[in-house]
């Protein structure tokens, strides 16, 4: 137990002790302003955000705001765990999907952007009224006899036989000519 006084108790504290908080502080402050002045990241982006700003840079594409950066970004993931699937599911081993210049589009905006919009839906929208050409070719297809279900046209020997080609490489001439024999003997009634 201490018998001293208190007073000298309180000066021995202050000549130890004094100068370790010093230094304490000192290393606490700059640890403080690193941490002020070098930035910390506190949004880590994501495997799928980074893969994303790889894309961005392949194929020279930007976004104006962050919604639709946003937006883009969740299509594109989308598109990687489509990718991932075909690559996973597929039997052909020769098929191997990846990113294209359209990865970071929803289906739906892919097929209307790219693909021929559904024809029926298009012909009643914008093709009304009642002596159209297009009106005047559906009523046609009405008066016409029903197309059978089948045809197969080697029964009506329209059909030649297979050719060897060898190695012509000119395996087109070969189908283009088939073609035309065919519809030579469609029209005539003979085959060759």
């Amino acid at each position: 137990m201490y018998s001293g006084s208190g007073s000298a108790y309180n000066s021995r504290i202050n000549t130890i002790h004094v100068p370790k908080i010093v230094k304490c502080l000192e290393y606490l402050s700059y640890i403080l302003l690193l941490l002020v002045v070098v930035p910390i990241q506190i949004h880590k982006p994501s495997s799928d955000e980074k893969l994303f700003q790889d894309y961005l840079v392949k194929f020279n594409k930007t976004y104006s705001d962050e919604k639709t950066y946003n937006k883009r970004l969740q299509a594109f993931s989308l598109s990687l765990r489509n990718i991932e699937k075909l690559n996973e599911n597929k039997t052909n081993i020769s098929a191997q999907y990846g990113l294209t210049k359209y990865s970071d589009l929803l289906p739906e905006e892919f097929v209307k952007l790219r693909l021929l919009p559904n024809l029926s839906s298009y012909i009643e929208k914008d093709f009304r009224g009642p002596e159209t050409n297009i009106s005047r070719f559906k009523r046609s297809l009405n008066l016409r006899v029903k197309i059978p279900q089948k045809m197969d046209w080697r029964e009506k020997n329209a059909v030649t036989k297979v050719q060897n080609q060898g190695s012509c490489g000119a395996c087109w001439a070969f189908s283009a000519v088939g073609v035309i024999e065919s519809m030579n003997a469609i029209k005539t009634g003979e085959s060759w």
